[in-house]
């Protein structure tokens, strides 16, 4: 005779985990396309995380605002206007929030001349031939992704990728080493929306999400 399970009336029951699709349930998506400099161009924004976010801008000007504020250059300020010498600590505090906000100010632009000059290059590698506009194709399936282009065929499987990072125009299938290498997938290389549904799952399903780049 077999004891019956165990059972207790008393408690809760467990909330069931929402289960991922598994790779071997999605069916293959098929991409292809002319792969040319704005597709590239398009890329390059989408790993370094550009155009900067709206609310990302109004957070750092309040920030910045706040500093300002409180910081010791409107105190200057009012004291200035008042017609009254600002105190030796609010001339102080108003130095070092200036030299703060221009140390700011000097690192945005540094990132902002840095992804320009990026830009530029891949531009660049175009107009001297390094790069090519090229007739592309890719099928996205459980084992990896298989390319057939100018140069053949191949296939990578997904352990050749590290990380991911999605918009919603691109995929880009991030590859090892120091510098930014990824596979971009356009969205419009897609048959349907429906495709690019399941690459997205099929991305999901296989990679993690890439660290911010900036």
């Amino acid at each position: 005779m077999t004891s019956p399970p165990d059972f207790n009336p008393y408690a809760s029951p467990r909330a069931q985990e929402p289960q991922q699709p598994r790779v071997a349930d999605l069916a293959p998506v098929v991409l292809q396309g002319d792969l040319d400099v704005a597709h590239h161009l398009r890329a390059y924004r989408v790993w370094a995380g550009m155009p900067m976010q709206p609310s990302v801008a109004i957070s750092l000007v309040v920030i910045a605002a706040f500093f300002v504020w409180v910081g010791g250059p409107a105190q200057a300020a009012i004291a200035l206007w008042q017609g009254a010498a600002p105190p030796p600590s609010v001339i102080r505090s108003a130095g070092a929030t200036l030299a703060f906000l221009a140390c700011c100010c000097g690192f945005l632009a540094m990132i902002r001349l840095t992804h320009a000059h990026n830009l530029n290059k891949i531009q660049f590698a175009f107009e001297r031939g390094a790069l090519r506009s090229q007739r592309v194709w890719w099928s996205i399936d459980g084992a990896g992704v298989r390319c057939r282009d100018a140069a053949g065929e191949s296939l990578d499987p997904w352990e050749t990728f590290v990380s991911r990072k999605l918009s919603n125009e691109m995929v880009l299938l991030v590859l090892p080493g120091l510098r930014q290498r990824y596979l971009p997938l356009p969205r419009e290389f897609c048959e349907s929306d429906g495709d690019w549904q399941r690459l997205v799952e099929f991305v999901k399903v296989k990679l993690p999400e890439v660290a911010r780049q900036r």
